[in-house]
């Protein structure tokens, strides 16, 4: 796993060309897209660590965004077109709306983003001139503060769960606040445990000591628990047979996700518990491609 801070002008998939000129023949993804217009953190994995991507998804993320009040673009960011104008709301009615999106919250997905929708991806089918109707989601914003004010915009810190969308939550504290509002910048500053401040830009990348390892990426999210096994059980692990929790050095009482490493700290696998029986989730192949 590398962390990468990525410019703005690129897309999320760009910014990982650094890693496959590294590695042509590895197979590289990231955990949570950022949109082009976007700056800051991306968590980019490569070879077979492509598939603790659902363990890193989930994670709740950080974000620095310019909101300006005004105007709504078609995207709700600086790439669009203007689709709507309102007067610039009092700075009071501002924060009585952003006090409203605190918590638990129903929020509609920009019609421009890769959600799927009825035929297609739903930027595909806007793009298209289709119309797009898309279901509210449940996402949750533990924190928003409004770190600075020059209207007609704002500067919020966000902190949120997986699958919030800032050019939605912008959107819709514009209505909430009697006008209109679109995002002008957006910076993802954490992801999880990791933070931009640790990340390197894309093409400094060496595959040097920026790179994290799979166990130690996993670690920091500190939502699994760790086992150690012998050399012989890991060679079980290794073909997928069968182990009990008499096999593994530690092995715990309660249900859920393990991760299986050697007694050196090198990753083996990810197993689920339950009751007294082990269901593999991930095996790490031999070759660590």
């Amino acid at each position: 796993m590398i962390l990468l801070d990525k410019p703005a002008g690129v897309t999320s998939f760009q910014a990982l060309n650094a890693l496959k000129k590294l590695a042509p023949s590895a197979k590289v993804g990231h955990a949570g897209t950022l949109d082009k217009f976007a700056t800051g953190l991306l968590v980019a994995v490569s070879g077979w660590c492509t598939r603790l991507v659902p363990w890193l998804a989930d994670l709740d993320k950080r974000y620095i965004a310019r909101v300006r009040f005004g105007e709504e673009t078609d995207t709700l960011d600086p790439e669009g077109s203007v689709i709507a104008r309102a007067a610039v709301p009092a700075y009071s009615a501002i924060e009585e709306a952003v006090s409203r999106f605190v918590g638990p919250i129903e929020q509609i997905p920009p019609v421009y983003s890769a959600v799927h929708a009825a035929g297609g991806r739903a930027y595909k089918l806007a793009r298209a001139g289709k119309d797009v109707e898309l279901r509210p989601r449940a996402v949750i914003i533990h924190e928003l503060e409004i770190i600075d004010v020059s209207l007609p915009e704002i500067v919020v810190a966000v902190h949120c769960s997986k699958g919030t969308y800032i050019r939605s939550l912008a959107r819709d504290i514009g209505i909430s606040s009697g006008s209109r509002a679109f995002v002008t910048a957006l910076r993802r500053t954490q992801v999880g445990p990791f933070q931009v401040a640790k990340a390197r830009p894309p093409h400094t990348i060496t595959f040097g000591g920026e790179v994290i390892s799979p166990a130690e990426a996993l670690a920091a999210v500190g939502s699994m628990l760790f086992v150690t096994a012998s050399d012989e059980v890991l060679q079980n692990v290794a073909n997928g047979r069968k182990i009990s929790p008499a096999d593994l050095d530690n092995a715990p009482d309660s249900d859920g996700a393990i991760v299986v490493t050697g007694r050196d700290g090198t990753m083996a696998a990810i197993v689920e518990k339950r009751g007294d029986s082990y269901r593999y989730q991930l095996v790490v192949p031999s070759t660590g491609e």
